[in-house]
């Protein structure tokens, strides 16, 4: 079983624990070739991370960057800034089923 259903329900909808477990997921997505995912998911991390105010942390700056090139990579520019305003537009409830479906998947 996954470390997000382990979460349980009321620490998986905590803002700030989604933004900053979601960038492993998206990690997972570009580099098993999801990217469409994982470009869908780095949008709707990056509206809650706004949302809350909570950027990515510098320590895992790098690791972010990677990951996001990684899948920006993949797709041409188009198809991934279609991607990226899709996942700003989910609702929490919405990012958070489509991380549950991607790490299910992996």
């Amino acid at each position: 079983m996954n470390s997000y259903r382990n979460l349980g329900i009321s620490q998986l909808y905590r803002p700030a624990r989604i933004a900053a477990g979601d960038v492993n997921v998206m990690g997972v997505a570009g580099a098993t070739g999801d990217a469409v995912r994982g470009a869908v998911l780095f949008g709707a991390t990056e509206a809650l991370r706004e949302m809350i105010q909570s950027p990515v942390a510098p320590v895992s700056r790098r690791e972010y960057d990677r990951d996001v090139a990684r899948i920006r990579a993949q797709l041409t520019p188009d198809k991934f800034a279609e991607a990226w305003a899709s996942g700003r537009r989910l609702s929490l409830e919405q990012a958070v089923e489509r991380a549950l479906e991607l790490a299910a998947d992996k």
